[in-house]
């Protein structure tokens, strides 16, 4: 028999760190993050705010900071949280998480099904409750909370100008999207070996991804009935070059339909995965660059967090 948990602000003062990402987001007012803040006070909650100045600042000051506070709330896009989640998980602490999202496409807050609207976000967070999610270790160097992904596109995640995602948003993505047709390295297919569940899949790849997510890039969706954010797998998606222009097109229906079962997509679930051959080959971890290497192991962290919904 499972209890269900009381709402996270039934505890009263609480300790809360809001890490923000003050880059993130568009059309904020002056008053915007002093609003956020109110909010958590009304619930009679203890509450700082930490501004990020620069790269993997977000994980030093989640790091340093989780032995201190009952909930970090992150505040920024999947980049953002990708890094509080890897300070969380160095520290000695395991403070609740909560997520504000202010990002571009916000993949993981689709997921959890968390409002991009950040105010009524905020103001959510109060109700929630916690709930385990489970991560994906990437080579033993870095956690992350959705994909893991090489190949065609993946660099629009990291490439993309913070300058333009601010100012048109998702469009911004598409606009690098088609920028990256020009780029035949983008496209070029990668000679991978890769071992998961026994079984082994040798051939010319022109995408990948480990995902725990139902949506990816904004555009990729799985179905909800199939993603389980704590069942200790995650979905792999591998998608073979294609022999020509035609198959290309059929490729590219059947992942937008939701449709994994074609001779060139292979789909499985997995709760670890060795990929061999991609020492040139760049990956993205929830948006963020990672350099490529001769073998990259990811395997699945059951339950390794609890970030309230």
């Amino acid at each position: 028999m499972h209890l269900r948990q009381d709402r996270v602000f039934d505890s009263p003062d609480m300790k809360l760190l809001v890490i923000a990402n003050p880059n993130a987001g568009r059309n904020k007012s002056p008053h915007f993050f002093d609003n956020i803040i109110e909010i958590f006070h009304q619930s009679g909650q203890s509450v700082t705010m930490e501004m990020t100045k620069s790269r993997n600042h977000a994980s030093e000051i989640a790091e340093s900071l989780s032995p201190c506070v009952d909930m970090i709330i992150c505040y920024g896009g999947d980049g953002t949280l990708n890094e509080v989640i890897n300070g969380i998980m160095r520290s000695r602490a395991r403070p609740l998480l909560a997520y504000i999202p202010a990002g571009t496409t916000n993949d993981f807050a689709q997921s959890m099904q968390i409002s991009k609207n950040p105010i009524k976000a905020a103001r959510a967070i109060g109700k929630g409750r916690p709930r385990f999610v489970d991560l994906g270790f990437f080579a033993d160097r870095r956690y992350f909370a959705y994909v893991a992904s090489f190949g065609a596109f993946t660099s629009v995640s990291y490439s993309t100008p913070q300058k333009s995602k601010n100012r048109i948003g998702h469009l911004a993505y598409v606009f690098e999207g088609i920028r990256s047709f020009s780029n035949p390295e983008e496209f070029k297919p990668k000679h991978m070996k890769i071992i998961a569940n026994g079984t082994e899949y040798e051939d010319e790849f022109i995408f990948g991804a480990v995902t725990n997510s139902t949506s990816i890039g904004g555009l990729v969706k799985l179905d909800r009935k199939t993603v389980n954010m704590n069942d200790g797998l995650f979905e792999v998606m591998l998608i073979r070059n294609p022999q020509n222009f035609s198959s290309l097109c059929n490729i590219a229906h059947d992942v937008l339909h939701c449709k994994y079962n074609g001779k060139d997509v292979i789909f499985f679930q997995t709760n670890n995965i060795t990929f061999t051959g991609g020492e040139n080959v760049p990956w993205s971890l929830d948006g963020e660059y990672h350099s490529g290497l001769p073998e990259v192991k990811i395997g699945v962290v059951h339950n390794a967090i609890k970030i309230v919904v």
